[in-house]
């Protein structure tokens, strides 16, 4: 019975220690958010393009956010990145799965309409609103 004991003692021991991963508490979608974005496109009703040096700038650190316009500064503030995979029920529109599975929520705002955002390659899409209704929007940024 002690053999088993320390045997099973052992097993737990080994099974935690080699169990756990250090976290550094940022994802690799966050990083992948950190630094300047510019406005180059937003559609919604109509549909406008930017052009490069239009100063409409978000920039993201790993917890704050700024954003410009005109290069001038508007707001700063906080953001969270979380997983949701609600985008195409919020949004009104059919998601293919594994786009917009992540939301960006700034100041701890809840309760406005849920902000998605994708990143690929260069660009980072900002999903919100509800296109039936014609409140929805998508704005591309650039990386600077």
């Amino acid at each position: 019975m002690k053999v088993f004991i320390c045997f099973f003692c052992s097993i737990a021991t080994i099974y935690i220690l080699c169990g756990c991963k250090k976290d550094n508490g940022q994802s690799s979608v966050d990083s992948d958010l950190i630094g300047s974005w510019e406005l180059r496109k937003s559609e919604g009703s109509i549909t406008k393009n930017f052009s490069p040096g239009n100063g409409s700038i978000y920039q993201f650190t790993d917890t704050a956010y700024s954003t410009f316009s005109n290069k001038v500064l508007i707001k700063k503030g906080h953001y969270t990145v979380i997983e949701d995979t609600t985008a195409s029920s919020q949004v009104g529109l059919v998601i293919s799965p594994g786009q917009y599975t992540n939301r960006i929520i700034f100041d701890n705002d809840t309760l406005s309409n849920k902000i998605f955002f994708q990143i690929s390659a260069n660009k980072l899409s900002l999903l919100s609103g509800f296109f039936p209704l014609d409140g929805g929007s998508i704005e591309t940024y650039e990386k600077e």
